[in-house]
């Protein structure tokens, strides 16, 4: 394998992975402790490929990377956030880090992914490189986690993950979900202004050509307002079909399909005009203008003119950690629970800064209980280490949720939940209940887990749902015990 497929296919979030010279041009790369056994090279290409040539690649875009993900702008053209309406992009996460080796090597090197996930394209050198970060549980866990996260009870046709670049299932596969979460409310329509000879006269008579018919004998000249199908978004979705017609991920979706190409006439649209599309203001079909988001970044991915000369980036990623935390909201709310919602200001922590993005602190989950008290996680989608327990400076947060909380109403219990590997051998995935004292009162203090089935499992998707089922009984379980 030569590196540029590594960065392509093997990157994974939340890991950590090293690099270790084996020979000329070639590396073995431990992941997160553990070492694999496929060795990369590095492509030579008329002597200008090297190892340093990698190196000083991963340096550029790493370094590139953390001064865009601080710059909003970059962030609304190039971060999707699930259900942006709570959520909005607030960790210090990079895409990946880059850590150089001793004496700035690719040797001893280090790649740490967070919990972004997506890809980037970088020319370097004249060399097209796509960095590819996917879930660190695979694409079943992924593809089924966002479709329950919208509600889908069958996973729409996406094509086979693992014979295609992340980039294409992942950004189509979300576009389809929520296409067809939109699309059960009718195809979006607007006023647009229409300017023609009607036999009755309608909104205003148009002055100028009336004067050419002095005797006001039918057709009458109006300018008038109707609803249209055929819209900027309409348009865009349209098109966005043809850039894709070839993809076996839409062969479900003819009906749609032909349903906004009879909108829009089958209208044919210069790409610029396609990525100017006015967003819907009518609330009813707001849910296309996420459509209209994901058109765009396909659009933009099948147009990208590597032939260019700039070195610029481009980028589509979300952050997963928000998905899954919207995930667990959306369990514990169909199973009955009251959450509070989300972000509620009389709830945040004031921490001192001016930045909004670390302006103030709230908790992930608040559970609302019949008797007036509260329920308090924080949900987290690092990995959980066993042997050393929550992380440090997360307890720390936990603590000042409870403390801060406990002005408001009695907190019963408290704690966070993790993703869980179905082969897991340090623990069988049942909560970990302890206690903790604050302030004089005895809270209950739970690590509560989600557990994954196995990327190769059959039946993927009615292990994933049945698993669901087992973190309610079991969330149900460690509630009742005090």
């Amino acid at each position: 394998m030569i590196f540029k497929e590594f960065l392509q296919k093997e990157l994974k979030d939340n890991s950590d992975f090293l690099f270790r010279k084996e020979g000329d041009l070639s590396y073995k790369y431990i992941v997160n402790d553990r070492e694999q056994s496929q060795l990369i090279t590095v492509q030579t290409d008329h002597s200008r490929r090297s190892d340093d040539d990698i190196h000083k690649l991963l340096n550029i875009v790493s370094e590139e990377l953390f001064e865009k993900l601080s710059d909003k702008k970059f962030l609304i053209e190039h971060l999707y956030l699930f259900n942006d309406k709570e959520y909005e992009h607030n960790t210090s996460d990079p895409f990946f880090e880059y850590i150089p080796g001793f004496s700035d090597q690719l040797n001893k090197s280090i790649i740490r992914t967070g919990n972004l996930i997506g890809y980037l394209n970088k020319k370097h050198n004249g060399i097209n490189y796509s960095i590819n970060i996917s879930s660190r549980f695979g694409d079943n866990f992924l593809k089924n986690l966002i479709a329950s996260s919208d509600g889908f009870l069958e996973l729409p046709h996406s094509g086979d993950a693992k014979t295609s670049e992340l980039a294409e299932w992942l950004l189509i596969f979300l576009w389809k979900i929520k296409l067809k979460h939109a699309y059960r409310l009718g195809l979006p329509k607007e006023f647009i202004r229409q300017s023609e000879p009607i036999v009755k006269i309608r909104g205003n008579l148009n002055i100028n050509k009336s004067i050419d018919n002095p005797s006001f004998i039918p057709p009458y000249h109006c300018i008038y307002r109707q609803h249209s199908y055929d819209n900027s978004v309409t348009r865009l979705i349209s098109n966005c079909f043809r850039f894709i017609k070839n993809k076996a991920f839409i062969e479900d979706c003819y009906k749609v399909k032909q349903d906004f190409l009879s909108a829009t006439g089958g209208k044919r649209l210069s790409v610029n005009s396609l990525l100017a599309y006015k967003k819907i203001a009518n609330p009813y079909f707001s849910d296309y203008n996420e459509v209209a988001f994901l058109s765009k970044m396909i659009i933009k991915r099948e147009m990208a003119d590597f032939t260019s000369a700039k070195d610029d980036i481009s980028a589509f990623f979300f952050d997963i950690s928000m998905l899954f935390e919207h995930f667990i909201r959306k369990i514990f709310i169909r199973n009955g629970s009251i959450l509070e919602e989300k972000n509620k200001k009389g709830y945040s922590v004031p921490c001192g800064g001016y930045n909004n993005r670390y302006s103030s602190l709230f908790p992930d989950i608040i559970i609302k209980n019949a008797d007036g008290s509260i329920d308090i996680y924080d949900v987290k989608y690092k990995r959980f280490y066993f042997k050393d327990g929550v992380n440090l400076e997360d307890l720390y947060q936990l603590n000042t949720y409870v403390g801060h909380l406990l002005n408001y109403a009695d907190v019963n219990r408290c704690g966070f939940i993790y993703p869980f590997e179905e082969n897991n051998k340090e623990h069988n995935g049942s909560p970990i209940i302890q206690e903790m004292q604050v302030a004089g009162r005895t809270i209950i203090f739970q690590v509560l887990f989600f557990t994954i089935p196995k990327d190769d499992a059959i039946n993927y998707s009615q292990k994933f749902n049945a698993n669901i089922q087992s973190f309610i009984a079991s969330s149900q379980y460690s509630n009742n015990t005090t």
